[in-house]
């Protein structure tokens, strides 16, 4: 993960890039349109990048401690997050 000026690249298959100002993730240049927990999903999982990264700290970092234990919220999104990744192909599939 390399720090930019108003978020990170991160390294994969292609470029990626995080606006946290902005709530705007790129990848190839390209806007994905995600929703405001689909974005800290995928900022919590690129700053933890290179780890494993469990339920409980997702749910935590998220939804809040009071939801460390609702998997269902986060089943849910990153199914949106690997539905979106096949209709676009810009989501790593290692998702």
């Amino acid at each position: 993960m390399e720090p930019g000026r108003f978020g990170v690249h991160v390294a994969g298959p292609r470029l990626q890039h995080i606006d946290v100002a902005a709530h705007e993730v790129r990848k190839d240049g390209q806007p994905l349109k995600l929703t405001r927990k689909e974005f800290d999903v995928l900022w919590t999982l690129a700053r933890h990048a290179g780890r494993i990264v469990t339920h409980r700290t997702l749910l935590s970092e998220v939804w809040g401690k009071a939801h460390e234990h609702d998997t269902q919220y986060l089943r849910v999104f990153i199914r949106q997050l690997r539905q979106k990744r096949a209709m676009t192909r810009q989501i790593p599939a290692t998702l």
